[in-house]
């Protein structure tokens, strides 16, 4: 409040009473109001779903023994208002006269004020927690921010601090997927890969979900979460309030309701009360109109039940369901993310790994290390210069999501989390699947076997490790080993190439970061040289990568991220993509004829009008 206020120039308030602004009540009403706005502080009401409001928070002791924090959202009504607004002012006929109750008509005539509602700030969301958003620099630039505790004007984004986490502390990518697996690992996931959950469909769209809700200020809709076992006790429930635990605590699960009406009341009691979710358990059909209404409109308007009141407002409301055996239609299986869970224990919640039940939900603990987890992931993305390695078109209707939320979950190592459903729930491919468990328990095997060698070896040096295993063992042995760890087909290969596009490019005069370089071979060593070609100054998006089945873009859902880190947006052909070409970055393996993955010879080639016309660079052979 400046020395001269608006009400004390007009004589509302001259004076002080007990270190209050006294407000005159003989004067017009719109003067009272005047001054009552003027002198309300910073932060005390907000304006919220067109009504006024209080927030504060209330710390306790739980049954453990941790402090908790719970958010209390109180509404303002008239009669609340008269006794409430005396802890900032007082009223008083005149300069001599008693102080008195401001009196419930007029507390209606202030509240009803356009002076009130200009001075009040407008909430548009209230959260627990504080979540990351994006900022805007002096330049326009886009940056990557975590909200303030209390009311952000920016965002019109309120943040509560039921659980305070540290932003400043990041961990690794690896370590996240450990800690990740490690609690998910007993989910029956219907594809039923075995080891990492990075290598499940079902647990990438898990994930998508988790960090949907971790980056829905990044975002905008969000498609309708599905949980569908093949019975009861699949563990649907809990996972479903897994990924919602580390924001909201414990979250509230609603029964199905017995029809479509009710259902739509359900829907729009939520809405309007400004919830996030609304999670609903044991879904019956998917056969709802109401559903699909939900799950993709942008705005929703309806009739406030009890009057004639007419709401509208912006439909940010992310619908998670869970049931078992359902029928998917094909409206809602485009709306949605579908997470299937099968097993024929009849008794898989009691199987789940300890400590992951309902009650780890409300330990500030456990949700502080999930929201740093997940804040780690988003990191490292941005940190990589927020790659879109997936597609803003992979999820028609939920653009934001498809391109941030995605490309999040595969930059940290999960396939695309749109990846096409298998046919059956039983994983489909069993062959595939096979080989794929096999594959991943073998690059474990090595992992094990090649730590038990550090006591006696000075050095690791890997050989002919297929991608993207190789990928995955390297990693591992180079966080768990306290020695050096080489992989001739990522490294070696990177670094001779990577030394004769040097000296070709300082030959033949040309910038790194100008180049356009065209490889073949999305394998260990394809992809490891363009990641050197990267840090050299190679531009990420002057890279067109090729493997067996054609130009990696963003268009393709069966992506390792090894590969999907170098997505185009548009498909082209080999001959299209040389056209222009500055490199040419050849192994074994063609385009349509296998994939290399560390198979000599590579040839590295400059070109120097064209493709075919090149300035001998690197050719490495088995010998």
């Amino acid at each position: 409040m400046s020395d001269l206020t608006t009400a004390q120039i007009l004589g509302t308030a001259p004076v002080m009473v007990d270190g209050r602004p006294n407000i005159r009540t003989n004067q017009q009403v719109s003067l009272i109001a005047q001054a009552v706005a003027d002198n309300l502080p910073s932060g005390a009401l907000y304006r919220y779903h067109d009504e006024y409001v209080t927030i504060s928070t209330i710390k306790s002791t739980n049954q453990d023994g941790e402090t908790t924090t719970e958010l209390e959202k109180r509404p303002m009504d008239p009669r609340r208002f008269t006794t409430w607004i005396e802890q900032y002012m007082t009223f008083s006929a005149g300069p001599e006269d008693p102080v008195e109750s401001m009196g419930k008509n007029m507390a209606e005539l202030i509240l009803a004020s356009d002076y009130l509602r200009a001075a009040v700030p407008e909430i548009a969301e209230i959260m627990p927690v504080r979540l990351p958003a994006w900022g805007v620099g002096p330049k326009g630039e886009r940056f990557l921010r975590i909200l303030p505790a209390g009311y952000d004007p920016a965002t019109r984004i309120y943040s509560a601090e039921t659980v305070a986490w540290d932003a400043n502390k990041v961990w690794p990518v690896a370590a996240v997927l450990r800690a990740m697996n490690k609690a998910l690992e007993s989910f029956p996931w219907a594809e039923k890969a075995a080891g990492p959950i990075t290598h499940i469909r079902s647990a990438s769209c898990f994930m998508a979900y988790m960090l949907g809700q971790f980056c829905r200020h990044l975002i905008g809709r969000q498609p309708m979460i599905l949980i569908i076992g093949n019975q009861p006790g699949t563990g649907k429930t809990l996972l479903a309030k897994f990924a919602l635990g580390p924001i909201y605590g414990v979250p509230n699960a609603t029964p199905f309701p017995k029809d479509d009406a009710a259902l739509q009341k359900l829907l729009f009691t939520k809405l309007i009360s400004g919830a996030p979710y609304v999670l609903i358990d044991d879904l019956i059909n998917l056969s709802s109109t109401t559903l699909n209404q939900y799950a993709t409109s942008e705005a929703i308007s309806d009739r406030v039940l009890g009057g004639n009141k007419e709401f509208c407002g912006v439909n940010r409301m992310q619908i998670v369901s869970t049931g078992n055996n359902l029928t998917v239609t094909p409206d809602i299986e485009r709306r949605s993310l579908i997470i299937d869970l099968f097993d024929v224990c009849k008794s898989v919640e009691k199987n789940i790994a300890n400590p992951l039940t309902e009650k780890v939900f409300s330990r500030p603990q456990w949700r502080r290390e999930m929201l740093m987890a997940l804040w780690s992931l988003v990191w490292h993305w941005n940190e990589q210069g927020c790659p879109s390695v997936c597609s803003a078109s992979a999820m028609p209707s939920f653009e934001g999501f498809s391109e941030v939320v995605g490309s999040i979950v595969m930059t940290a190592g999960f396939i695309s989390p749109f990846t096409k459903r298998p046919a059956t729930t039983d994983g489909g491919d069993v062959r595939g699947n096979a080989l794929e468990r096999l594959l991943v328990a073998l690059a474990e095997k090595l992992i094990e076997t090649i730590k038990t060698m550090e006591p006696t070896f000075g050095a690791i040096n890997l050989e002919d490790i297929k991608a993207p295993e190789c990928f995955m063992v390297e990693e591992r042995l180079r966080e768990e080993m306290n020695i050096p760890v080489f992989h001739d087909d990522q490294h070696g290969t990177a670094v001779i190439s990577g030394a004769a596009l040097l000296n070709a490019a300082e030959l033949t005069g040309r910038k790194l970061e100008d180049m356009k370089v065209v490889v073949v071979g999305a394998g260990a060593a394809g992809i490891s040289c363009a990641k050197f070609y990267m840090t050299l100054g190679v531009r990420r998006e002057h890279i067109y990568m090729f493997d067996s089945k054609g130009l990696i873009h963003t268009g393709r859902i069966d992506l390792h991220a090894t590969k999907a880190q170098f997505s185009q947006s548009e498909d082209f052909s080999l001959e299209e993509a040389l056209t222009g070409a500055d490199v040419f970055h050849q192994g074994t393996a063609h385009a349509g004829h296998g994939e290399a993955h560390g198979s000599f010879p590579h040839h590295f080639r400059l070109c120097e009008s064209g493709p075919g016309n090149y300035v001998p660079g690197c050719q490495k052979s088995a010998a």
